[in-house]
C-alpha cells in the first residue's frame, strides 16, 4: 500500500527552515524508497510541484541533492526509480499522501519555530492550497 512519510533528525534540533530527516516512499509493488539525511521540506516541496504541473515532468529533482527520482507515468500509476529500486504507486493516492505529509510538516515545523513562521512554513502553506485544489 502506498505511503510517504519523513522522520526529522532530531539529535541537533530542528531547524524549521532546513530541516533535515529522511524521507520514505512506499510502493504498491511492496518496495520502498528511503532518501537519507536530506532537506525533508525541499523534497515534498519538488513532490508538490510535480502534482501541480500535473505529473508532466519525467524526474523529481531536489538541486541540493546528488540524485533525482525518475518518473514515468502510465495506467494511473506513477514508477519511481531512485537509486536503482523502482516503487510503483497510484497516481491518487500520491496526490493525497502528498496533501498529507506536507500538512503534517507545517504542524510539525510550526511547533520547533517559536510561534513565528518560518519561510518554509509559508511556502508549504501554498502548496498545500494548490494541491487541496488538485484533489478535487
Amino acid at each position: 500500500m502506498t505511503d510517504i512519510f519523513y522522520a526529522l533528525d532530531v539529535s541537533g534540533g530542528v531547524d524549521p527552515d532546513d530541516p533535515i530527516g529522511n524521507v520514505y516512499i512506499v510502493g504498491d509493488n511492496g518496495k520502498s524508497i528511503t532518501i537519507e539525511s536530506t532537506y525533508v521540506d525541499a523534497w515534498l516541496m519538488e513532490m508538490s510541484d510535480f502534482i501541480i504541473s500535473g505529473g508532466r515532468q519525467n524526474r523529481i529533482e531536489v538541486l541540493e541533492e546528488p540524485e533525482a527520482i525518475d518518473v514515468i507515468y502510465k495506467d494511473e500509476k506513477f514508477d519511481f526509480f531512485y537509486k536503482g529500486e523502482k516503487v510503483v504507486v497510484s497516481s491518487k493516492v500520491f496526490v493525497q499522501k502528498v496533501c498529507e505529509i506536507v500538512e503534517k510538516l507545517i504542524f510539525d515545523l510550526s511547533r520547533f519555530s517559536d510561534g513565528k513562521e518560518g519561510k518554509n512554513v509559508s511556502l508549504l502553506k501554498g502548496k498545500l492550497l494548490e494541491l487541496q485544489g488538485k484533489r478535487k
